[in-house]
């Protein structure tokens, strides 16, 4: 049974133009429809989401007929997820993106690998023992969930009057209030997201990041890439080289020795750091952005990965 794509195009209006032709190039069936996150609470209901997506051309009110693959924003993932027998839908088994979950399997390549774990509710209290247990004033501070309930920042660089990491302060009262000052402001700074006190923390040593990309991998291969931060470390090697050796590094070193996959299609981030490459972090791939990327390798694959998942549930 061949797969049919089901794209949300509010987000990602920069990617549809692309994924779309890749699509036509390969004969693939998709529907591309907005929703009205006004009345997102309709969509509970597994009638109502099938009603407003205007779906029922395409399979007479029966999920299980073909593969379904969903492209566009996590909310609406979610409720694909949980309200529709649409298999497999989006690919965001979000539990499987925690870094509880992934850090311990990628280890060493990963670029946060010196990092601490800890409770939201304890972290204004703990933040100064933590930096003195890093060796790092300058910490990259984000949520452990892969939902992301707030994006990664760093404590100092979004601290305006917090002190820079080039001062030199001598006066040791001065030091002592500035510390404190700062584990305040992060503390203030997270305030509006009204975390739960026992939501897990991750603090790492903040590193100077050059170029990333963004890799889609299905099953064991890399089936499409694209590089959204371009940085100006190895200004003698052409673009291209670079790409190439982000993708050895991720084909070669991460997928040829960890068997880990949160979901049979995903994503992994690459940053180019100190001279080598380094896994920033794995997200799901019905919701990641990726800007300009070429699909054309991309969509059959995933397709073709979709059609395995089906037949395993129907087969």
């Amino acid at each position: 049974m061949k797969t049919k794509w089901l794209i949300e195009d509010s987000l990602f209006e920069q990617e549809t133009p692309n994924l779309t032709a890749a699509l036509d190039k390969a004969e693939i069936e998709y529907k591309v429809v907005q929703v009205d996150y006004n009345n997102i609470s309709s969509y509970y209901k597994h009638r109502d989401i099938r009603d407003e997506l205007q779906l029922e051309p395409w399979d007479d009110d029966d999920d299980e007929t073909c593969p379904v693959v969903y492209y566009g924003p996590l909310e609406l993932g979610y409720r694909i997820q949980r309200h529709t027998k649409f298999v497999p839908g989006a690919y965001t088994t979000m539990e499987n993106y925690a870094c509880t979950k992934y850090y311990p399997e990628f280890t060493y390549h990963l670029l946060n690998c010196d990092y601490v774990l800890i409770p939201y509710g304890d972290l204004e209290r703990r933040l100064n023992d933590i930096r003195w247990m890093l060796r790092s004033y300058d910490l990259f501070i984000r949520p452990n969930k892969g939902n992301k309930l707030f994006t990664g920042f760093s404590a100092i660089q979004n601290n305006q009057n917090g002190p820079k990491k080039e001062e030199k302060i001598c006066d040791t009262d001065t030091t002592i209030q500035l510390y404190y000052n700062n584990a305040k402001f992060v503390s203030d700074y997270l305030a509006p997201y009204d975390l739960n006190s026992d939501e897990l923390i991750l603090l790492a040593p903040n590193k100077n990041v050059k170029s990333e990309w963004r890799f889609v991998i299905a099953g064991d291969r890399v089936v499409g890439q694209v590089c959204y931060n371009r940085g100006l470390y190895k200004v003698l090697v052409q673009p291209k080289q670079e790409d190439d050796e982000a993708r050895h590094f991720v084909e070669h070193n991460v997928l040829a020795h960890r068997t880990y996959r949160p979901d049979k299609v995903f994503t992994m981030d690459i940053c180019s750091v100190c001279g080598t490459y380094k896994l920033l972090e794995i997200n799901g791939f019905s919701s990641a952005g990726l800007y300009d990327m070429d699909w054309t390798d991309a969509v059959v694959p995933i397709s073709q990965a979709a059609e395995e998942e089906w037949n395993g549930y129907y087969v």
